[in-house]
C-alpha cells in the first residue's frame, strides 16, 4: 500500500533551559522519524507567556516558531511523535502554564478537522489547533509559512486571519483606506497632519528598506496599537562611515511595497537625501547627538554611525510628529539611544522596542545577511548560540557579567573566520558598567551584546539577562 503524504503544521516553543538549542534539538528528532520529512521552519519569534482560563502564565518569554512538515503519519501518531520529542528533551509536565524545555503542538494537519477525546493510554487531539486562531506567536509565523492555507472550519486563508486578528481586514478598523506612497518630505509632513488632526493615533516605523519579518513584526504591532502606520524606507547616507557599505546596502523597492501592502502600512515615505522635499534639504548642516549612549559597543568601532541615527530620526520625529515609533532589540543600543533622544528632546514620541525576529537557524533577522556566503553563514551561526549558552548560564545561577562575557568570548573566539569586535555586558538602562558585577543589581537587568565580523559582513546580535 502506497503511504498517502500529508502537509501538516507544528507549533514549538521553549522557555526553559537553552531555547534555541531545544528547538533544534526537536527538529533534528523529528527529521530522524521515518515517515516525516521535508520539515521547514519560520522565522523564531521571543513571546510572552500567555495564562489561559486554567491560570496565568509563568516563566520567561518564549522562543516560538512554526514548521511545516510532510508526513505520512497518522494524526494521532504524529501527535504522540510530538509527545515523544518532548519528553526526549525533558520536558515534564507540572503546573498548567508553568515553564517548559520545549512545547509541540499540533496545529494542522491537511484539511483535516478532528475532535478526539482522552482515553487511556491515548491523548486527546483537537485539529485545528483550538487556539490557534487566538495567538499572534502561532499565526505570524503560519501565515509566514502558508499564507494561502485555508483553515478547514473557517473557510478562510491564514493571511486573512492573520491581517483580522491585526485589524487590517476591510471592516476591521474606522476608515480603512489604499496604502499611499509619498517621496517628498513635505507632503509626508501634510499627511501626518491629517492624520492628528483627524484625532488619529500615528505609528511611525523607519527603516532602510531591504524590509523582513523583524521589520513585518514592527509593522504588525505597530498596527496593533495605533490608528495609522507609516513606514520610511530611507538609506541614510549620514549613518555610513568612510568603507562602509552604503553604495552596496541592499536595496528591494517592490519587494518591500509589497510587503507593506500585505502588513497594512498606511503610507510609505521614500526618502531622498537632497532636493526640496527631501531629508537633508540643501544647506542642511544641523547634527543630533546623544553623548554617553552613543560611546560604547559599536560606538567604539563606528565614529559618527549615531549621530548620523540620531539626526535622521530627529528630522523623521518632526515630519511626523507620531505617537509611537517602533524599532528592534536586535539594534538594542540605536533602540535605547532613541529612547534618551525622545525624552531630552521633549519630542512626546513613545519608543517602543519589539523583540528580535530570527532566522530558523537562530541568526538575528538583518538586511544584512543576504551579504554572506554558505561558509560565513556557518560561522555565524555561533553568535546566537554563544548568548543564548549564556542566557542559560544566567537563569542556573550565574550573576556576574563578566563571567557571561567571557563565555560567549571564548566560545566565538574558536569559531574559524569570525571576528570578535567585542562581547559586552552593560546595564540595559543606562549601556554602563554594571555595579558590583552582579546582574541582580541592575536595575532594568543587563544587556549581552556581540559585534563580529564574518568575512566582510559586521552582524550585531544580543540578549537580555534579568
Amino acid at each position: 500500500m502506497i503511504a498517502r503524504w500529508v502537509t501538516a503544521y507544528l507549533g514549538f516553543g521553549s522557555n526553559l533551559g537553552n531555547r534555541l538549542e531545544m528547538i533544534r534539538r526537536a527538529c533534528d528528532l523529528l527529521e530522524r522519524r521515518e515517515g516525516l520529512r521535508a520539515l521547514r521552519l519560520s522565522a523564531l519569534r521571543e513571546t510572552r507567556p500567555q495564562g489561559t482560563e486554567e491560570g496565568p502564565a509563568l516563566g520567561g518569554p518564549y522562543l516560538n516558531a512554526v514548521a511545516e512538515v510532510s508526513t505520512a503519519l497518522e494524526p494521532l501518531a504524529l501527535l504522540q511523535l510530538c509527545l515523544e520529542v518532548e519528553a526526549a528533551l525533558g520536558r515534564v509536565r507540572a503546573a498548567p502554564n508553568g515553564p517548559r524545555k520545549i512545547d509541540l503542538d499540533l496545529l494542522l494537519y491537511g484539511e483535516a478537522v478532528i475532535e478526539l477525546p482522552a482515553r487511556e493510554g491515548r491523548p486527546a487531539l483537537t485539529v485545528p489547533h483550538p487556539r490557534l486562531l487566538e495567538r499572534a506567536f502561532v499565526l505570524e509565523p503560519l501565515a509566514e509559512l502558508a499564507p494561502d492555507r485555508i483553515h478547514p472550519l473557517t473557510g478562510r486563508t491564514i493571511r486573512q486571519h492573520w491581517r483580522a486578528f491585526q485589524g487590517k481586514e476591510p471592516g476591521t478598523r474606522s476608515g480603512s483606506v489604499p496604502m499611499k506612497e509619498i517621496h517628498d518630505a513635505r507632503e509626508a509632513a501634510g499627511w501626518a497632519d491629517r492624520v492628528r488632526s483627524a484625532g488619529l493615533s500615528l505609528g511611525l516605523v523607519p527603516t532602510m528598506g531591504a524590509l523582513h519579518p523583524g521589520h513585518h513584526s514592527l509593522i504588525g504591532r505597530a498596527r496593533g496599537e495605533c490608528d495609522r502606520v507609516a513606514v520610511s524606507i530611507f538609506v541614510n547616507p549620514a549613518q555610513f562611515g568612510p568603507g562602509e557599505d552604503l553604495s552596496r546596502y541592499p536595496r528591494t523597492p517592490a519587494q518591500d511595497l509589497q510587503g507593506c501592502r500585505e502588513q497594512g502600512v498606511d503610507l510609505v515615505f521614500w526618502g531622498e537625501a537632497g532636493g526640496e522635499g527631501g531629508v537633508y534639504p540643501e544647506g542642511f548642516q544641523t547634527g543630533v547627538e546623544v553623548e554617553k549612549l552613543s560611546r560604547p559597543l559599536c560606538g567604539e568601532f563606528r565614529p559618527g554611525h549615531f549621530r548620523g541615527v540620531a539626526t535622521v530620526v530627529s528630522i523623521l520625529f518632526g515630519l511626523f510628529k507620531p505617537h509611537r515609533a517602533y524599532f528592534g532589540q536586535k539594534d538594542f543600543q540605536q533602540a535605547r539611544l532613541l529612547q534618551r533622544l525622545a525624552r531630552d528632546l521633549a519630542t512626546g514620541v513613545r519608543v517602543v522596542i519589539g523583540p528580535t525576529v530570527r532566522e530558523a537557524d537562530g541568526l538575528a533577522m538583518s538586511s544584512r545577511n543576504r551579504y554572506l556566503s554558505p561558509e560565513e553563514r556557518e560561522r555565524a551561526r555561533a553568535i546566537p548560540r554563544a548568548l543564548f549558552e549564556a542566557e542559560e548560564a544566567c537563569r542556573l545561577g550565574e550573576d556576574r557579567p563578566s563571567v557571561l562575557e567571557q563565555m560567549v568570548l571564548d566560545r566565538l573566539r574558536r569559531e574559524p573566520g569570525l571576528v570578535v569586535q567585542y562581547a559586552r555586558a552593560l546595564e540595559a538602562a543606562t549601556l554602563e558598567p554594571v555595579p558590583g558585577d552582579r546582574i541582580s543589581s541592575a536595575r532594568d537587568g543587563v544587556v549581552l551584546a556581540v559585534a563580529a565580523l564574518a568575512g566582510k559582513t559586521r552582524l550585531i546580535d544580543n540578549v537580555w539577562l534579568r
